[in-house]
């Protein structure tokens, strides 16, 4: 993933010139504040999800793990910020780049979904609420990307869902039914994101990365 992310560079040249900025991470007006509200999204997020799956009987509370020290909350906060940076810009920050972030919200979150989707082939054959869940996921970064016109706004929401999926065993370990339930649970708090930024009132016009 750090090659990866590394690789970005020139092809960022290639498309504008200018490397990370390219792909809407350039650092500043506010792209902290994008970032860091993401991250509390998503990690309330996951806590809805677990709820709403007690709440429905379709998860049962088991025993915590270990929270982790300072240095493993550090060391799990960076393991799940690469990866994610990564897919964002590779699913969302060359989509952004293009003339494509010209595009209706629906269009551009739609297609950009349809990628992150393919770019988890390896997953096809788990099954089609994977799919489907992997679909509302992309909905609801590539919306953020698109209303801020900043990758930031979608690294903070992939970011923090990655961390509260490796914190979850520690803060409120649930034991689900069966994956589909799990699946579907986290396809709903991300279409529930995704309507939440559609309902927004106009777009933020002036873009963090210009």
């Amino acid at each position: 993933m750090l090659v990866a992310l590394l690789a970005c560079l020139p092809a960022a040249w290639l498309i504008r010139g200018r490397p990370y900025p390219a792909y809407g991470l350039a650092m500043r007006r506010g792209w902290w504040q994008l970032l860091l509200a993401g991250l509390c999204v998503a990690l309330l997020a996951k806590l809805g999800s677990v709820a709403g799956g007690v709440w429905l009987g379709r998860a049962t509370t088991t025993a915590p793990t270990a929270f982790p020290g300072v240095a493993g909350l550090a060391a799990l906060m960076a393991i799940t910020f690469i990866p994610s940076i990564v897919e964002d810009i590779m699913t969302r920050g060359i989509p952004l780049a293009s003339r494509l972030h010209q595009s209706r919200l629906v269009r551009f979150a739609a297609i950009s979904a349809l990628i992150y989707t393919a770019n988890h082939l390896w997953r096809f054959d788990w099954g089609v609420t994977e799919q489907v869940r992997l679909m509302c996921m992309g909905l609801a970064y590539a919306a953020a990307c698109w209303r801020w016109r900043s990758l930031w706004a979608a690294v903070g929401l992939h970011w923090g869902w990655n961390l509260a999926n490796a914190l979850a065993g520690a803060v409120w370990p649930v034991e689900w039914v069966d994956e589909t339930a799990m699946r579907l649970a986290a396809a709903l708090v991300h279409l529930a994101i995704f309507a939440a930024i559609a309902l927004l009132p106009g777009r933020n016009r002036e873009a963090v990365s210009d």
